[in-house]
């Protein structure tokens, strides 16, 4: 379901990609797509977050692994786990839907004959906003959520629901202090945290 944009070489692969680099820079129409049709500016703080990672490849040493993304700090793995995954929706930053997707195949003359794929998000209505915080945890132990990123740091009351296979500790951070909530592993989980 994400955005793409696929060029697809049918008759060449990377041996000959790279003897026409030698020749004239190959790579000129995928650089000039990054400057020039890729969104170019990043939401400071999505209402939305997928995010997945590799516990095994960390090594805070060396600096070496996720901090967190935007609103979502403080992230501790089940031990063993291969991927940990979270999907985070703050209803404090709501985001339109996705009413569809849209995919178009073209043929494309340059630089060379290929066939271009994409897939686009046709957005329909943004809700309204609401004091409420979706998690879907995989594999994960310990979740911290910046309550000022999320736009749910002057909620009075917030709607937490989590789904998750593991037991998780959640650290709710706003600037007068932290709640620290516990749960254990299941689905459809629901409390209500008041301020």
């Amino acid at each position: 379901g994400y955005q793409y944009v696929l060029d697809h070489f049918l008759f060449e692969d990377h041996v000959a990609w790279a003897l026409k680099d030698m020749l004239y820079p190959a790579f000129t129409d995928a650089a000039q797509w990054l400057t020039k049709d890729a969104q170019q500016s990043p939401k400071r703080n999505p209402g939305l977050i997928d995010f997945n990672w590799m516990p095994e490849d960390l090594n805070p040493r060396l600096g070496v692994g996720p901090i967190g993304p935007w609103w979502l700090e403080n992230l501790r793995a089940v031990d063993g786990a291969e991927i940990a995954a979270i999907r985070a929706r703050s209803g404090g930053r709501p985001e339109a839907t996705v009413d569809r997707l849209e995919f178009s195949t073209t043929p494309l003359p340059t630089p060379t004959p290929h066939m271009q794929e994409r897939q686009r998000w046709v957005l329909g209505a943004t809700p309204a906003s609401e004091d409420t915080l979706e998690l879907q945890l995989s594999q994960v132990s310990q979740l911290g959520i910046d309550l000022v990123g999320a736009g749910l740091d002057r909620a009075g009351r917030i709607t937490i629901k989590l789904d998750s296979d593991s037991p998780v500790r959640l650290i709710l951070r706003r600037p007068n202090g932290n709640n620290m909530l516990d749960f254990p592993a299941g689905q459809g989980q629901t409390r209500v945290l008041l301020r």
